[in-house]
This record gives structure tokens, sequence and C-alpha cells, in this order.
């Protein structure tokens, strides 16, 4: 009789179309789980049927014993039911979604690893930065103080994450605690890993935080999206579908109060630099679900009414504040010194 062992984590990577990328991610991970110990880790790769070299790529990497799963859809069936099949389809108790182009830093994974042997966690959030050419060069200080931070309330802990809940890497997920739910329900709103984190987090009593940055992502390498269509509309539907399941309203409000401060200036006032952009559809959007927030009107409303000559400077001293309370003012800072020496 064969007893099935069930992975600590599983690290599911959809793709399509970047072999170079991942094949340098699978090496990095190889090279990190042969240290920090592979029986306690798969690799699954969601292949959305790629016509360059990504098969080839993972079958280099599939030597005996190194636990990777490859599956390749029959045809491309959007980035949306790509995740969702990383998901559906792993098998760890813990998941971690992980982009393919991007960079677990050194000692990265045994260090998410002894956290997860250590509790019973929901969430547990790993502290990300963006880099353009060299992620180790453009390294920012991660700060003194406790490596990890600890939460009961998972309030608290959406406070200290705000937005960082959309990064699909960022984050890894307690499986078991929702391993019936299909992801596919929340194709369509470019925000599946979303709806899978809020998941874990209502069944959840225990997250965790990284203070320091184990993992560096490429800046400017994504697909396009509807910034407000995405993370005002989908994500407070997304938001408001588990608070009828009993997600707790004040943890909603709390990222939601986070995100009008943290997020959307910077999303907005790029709108309003964009002079082809009819702000509008935005409007509508926000006033939709952020009408009863007094930080909405005093933060995000002026910058999408106001003439573009006040509404620019206004938000972009927006964007400074909010990145002053957030703590990220002084990551703002090194990324801006680096991109002006590097220009020398």
């Amino acid at each position: 009789m064969t007893i099935q062992v069930v992975p600590l984590l599983s690290i599911a990577i959809p793709t399509w179309n970047r072999a170079p990328f991942l094949s340098a991610l699978l090496g990095i991970l190889q090279q990190q789980r042969i240290i920090s110990g592979s029986d306690k880790v798969e690799i699954l790769v969601c292949d959305n049927h790629s016509d360059d070299a990504t098969a080839d790529i993972v079958a280099q990497h599939q030597q005996p014993g190194a636990a990777i799963r490859y599956i390749c859809h029959p045809e491309n069936l959007g980035s949306d039911y790509n995740i969702a099949t990383c998901h559906n389809q792993a098998h760890g108790k813990y998941v971690w979604i992980l982009g393919d182009d991007d960079i677990p830093l050194e000692g990265a994974l045994a260090t998410i690893l002894k956290v997860l042997e250590t509790g019973d966690i929901g969430l547990l959030f790993l502290r990300t930065f963006g880099f353009e050419k060299d992620p180790l060069a453009e390294l920012p200080p991660s700060g003194n103080g406790d490596e990890l931070s600890l939460f009961s309330g998972v309030d608290q802990f959406l406070n200290r994450i705000g937005a960082c809940l959309t990064l699909i890497s960022a984050m890894i997920y307690q499986r078991t605690a929702i391993a019936e739910l299909d992801a596919r329900k929340y194709c369509g709103s470019n925000l599946v890993q979303v709806g899978l984190y809020l998941g874990a987090a209502q069944h959840s009593q225990s997250f965790a935080c990284f203070n320091r940055y184990l993992l560096a992502y490429r800046k400017n390498n994504g697909r396009p999206y509807d910034f407000s269509q995405v993370f005002v509309e989908n994500m407070h539907n997304i938001l408001l579908q588990w608070q009828q399941h009993g997600f707790p309203l004040k943890a909603r409000l709390a990222l939601e109060r986070r995100m009008l401060i943290q997020y959307f200036p910077q999303g907005v006032v790029a709108m309003r630099r964009d002079r082809s952009i009819d702000v509008r559809p935005a409007r509508a959007r926000f006033r939709k679900a952020y009408h009863d927030y007094l930080l909405y009107w005093l933060i995000v409303e002026p910058i999408l009414t106001l003439p573009r000559i006040v509404a620019v400077p206004w938000g972009l001293l927006c964007v400074v504040l909010g990145r002053a309370v957030s703590g990220d003012l002084m990551r703002g800072l090194y990324y801006l010194r680096h991109r002006f020496s590097s220009n020398q």
C-alpha cells in the first residue's frame, strides 16, 4: 500500500511563452529546494499552451526526485484560468502561486519553510521589490527590527499589507483551509488570487508578514489591464462576496481604507497624466464602491475631477504622503536614487 505524502508547500507557476524566464526561475528553485529539503516541496508548472521552448525547459528540469509536475492546456484558456488551475491542481498544505518572471532571493525558500513548519498560518506575506535590470544591485534596505511580524486578526494583517494583497507572487496561503473551493469562479476578474487569499483568511486566525525582502519582480513586465475595472470594481465585488460568507466587515474596511491611502492615488495620477484616457468610467466605479468613505472624497475624487494642472500635483502629494504612512517612502527614495545614479 502506497501512502501519499502531502507536500508542505506547492510552488505553482503559471506560464505562457516565457521559456527563458521560466528556465531561470526553475534553476533557482531547484537549487534552493536541494538546500532546504526537496521532500517538503512540489513544483507545479501550468502552461497555457505555449508554442516556444517551455515544454523542453520543464523536461530538462524534471530530473529523478525533482518533483516537478507539468500541466499543459490544449489551448490558451486565459491567464485567469491558468492561475485557477494552479490552485485546483496543487497538492500542498500551502500554495505559493509564483510568477514565472519573479526571482526568489538567496535563502528565501528555506526561510519560508521554517515559518510554515512552526505554525498553522492562514496567509504569509513575502516582502517584495521591483527591479529593472539587476535585483541585487537594486535591492532596497530592509531596515532593522524583527524578521517576521505575526498577527492574530485579519484586519490588522490587511491593514499592514494593503494593496500588496493583489500581488500574485507575494502571498503564500493555506490551501487545505479552502481545499473544496474551485478557483475558476473568479475567472474574468484578473484577481483570482485575491479570492483565494480572502477565503484562506476567513478560515484562519494566524497571519504573518516578512519584514525583509525575499522576492524581486520585474517592473513593467505584465499584461495591460483596466486599472479601475480590476482594482476598484472587481476587487470590491470579491470582498463583498466573501463578506456575505462571513468575512469580517472590519477587515474589508481596513483593506479598502489602506488602498485609498496607499495604492489608488498613484494609479489615478497615471490616468490623469495620460490625456488619452477618459476618467469618467473610473470615477463612476470609484463612486459606486467608495462613496461612503471620507478618504475617497478627500484623496481620490479631487484627482479625478479637478483640472489636470491642479489634480496631478495634488495626486503626487497624496502619493508621497501615502508612502510615508505605509512605510514605503524610503524604498521609493532608494529606487529614485538608484535610477538616477545608473543613468550617470
